[in-house]
């Protein structure tokens, strides 16, 4: 028969007395309020992905020192205005006020900015349109400026403090506040907290206002001419009184815009930083894979750039058929005037 000999431990020699419990359960309980303070103080917060993870989402402080996160902050409409009589523009930002450029320093550039994106920093060359110093001052006297770019927020916000030195646009929103529709960034200006009929939004891309055209004043893109007044035509509509005291904003729209409504942009310029990114890794994957899966756009732009250097235009099949016809004629004539010579000669 075997035996098994339990040795006594210190527990069933000194059962501890309840109020040796009763004090582990209050340092356990000052604990816990410890880790939830570090915790509300901390920079992420976690938020459930189903049932089986999490996601760290980044925390930023408010003005009123409160924590907030990204989802929190994400389709948040605008604080309310502090003069209700004024009535609030939405500027877009690339190739409306600005255009920047990435890659080789151009002729003439007013700005560098240089966002880190995507781990990397990059070199941005900006031109501010002509005029648009004179025009957000301008603006913010009478009404409600907000910056709306489908931009990245880390680029934007270093393009907008040079931009804005005398603080006149009251919010900026970037790309996470825009809605995504068929691959494309649509500003959304129902849920912005404002009354439609008492807003106005500035942009040279169509869709972008696609929810609201009706609010929209088109304006041409702009990349580097010295001579382009298109900001001071769109500064006239806001410097009239119609525009600031009828009742609904969106008839003067109409009014102001007109036949203008053919403005367009072929091209998403809010893409721009998209393209740029996409170019950079070209660069830098060059000779090292066999096929790059890039948008049509960025081979376009590669293809111009590879030609642009050597001067070589860029033919279509008709164009080059007629070149080597009138080619293949002179060709002939050539030959045929040197037959003749040779006969008159013998």
């Amino acid at each position: 028969m075997v035996s098994k000999i339990l040795k006594k431990t210190a527990f069933d020699k000194n059962p501890m007395s309840t109020k040796g419990c009763r004090g582990i359960r209050q340092r356990h309980r000052r604990n816990c309020s410890v880790i939830k303070a570090a915790a509300a103080a901390s920079s992420i917060v976690l938020t459930r992905i189903g049932s089986k993870g999490f996601k760290i989402i980044q925390k930023t402080q408010t003005r009123d020192g409160e924590p907030e996160s990204e989802l929190s902050r994400e389709r948040r409409p605008l604080p309310p205005l502090t003069s209700p009589e004024k009535r609030t523009v939405f500027l877009d930002l690339d190739e409306t006020l600005v255009h920047s450029v990435t890659g080789r320093p151009p002729k003439r550039f007013d700005f560098v900015v240089r966002p880190m994106i995507r781990g990397k920093v990059m070199t941005f060359y900006v031109v501010k349109r002509p005029g648009v110093d004179e025009f957000l001052e301008k603006l913010g006297n009478k009404y409600e400026v907000v910056v709306f770019t489908a931009g990245l927020r880390e680029y934007a916000t270093l393009v907008l403090d040079r931009l804005d030195r005398k603080r006149v646009i009251s919010h900026r929103l970037f790309r996470d506040t825009c809605t995504e529709v068929n691959g494309r960034f649509v500003k959304d200006l129902a849920i912005q907290g404002r009354d439609l009929s008492r807003l106005v939004i500035v942009d040279d891309n169509p869709n972008a206002y696609s929810f609201q055209p009706e609010n929209a004043i088109p304006i041409l893109p702009f990349v580097d001419d010295v001579a382009d007044r298109e900001l001071r035509r769109v500064l006239e509509f806001f410097e009239d009184e119609d525009a600031r005291c009828c009742d609904d904003i969106r008839d003067a729209v109409r009014r102001f815009v007109g036949d203008d409504e053919s403005i367009t942009s072929l091209d998403d310029d809010d893409d721009g930083l998209e393209v740029a990114l996409e170019l950079e890794e070209m660069m830098d994957a060059k000779c090292k894979l066999p096929v790059l899966m890039v948008s049509s756009k960025a081979r376009e732009i590669m293809s111009r750039r590879e030609f642009h250097q050597f001067g070589i235009p860029i033919l279509g099949f008709r164009t080059r058929m007629v070149v080597m016809f009138c080619l293949f004629l002179l060709l002939l004539h050539v030959m045929c005037f040197r037959t003749e010579s040779v006969h008159t000669f013998f």
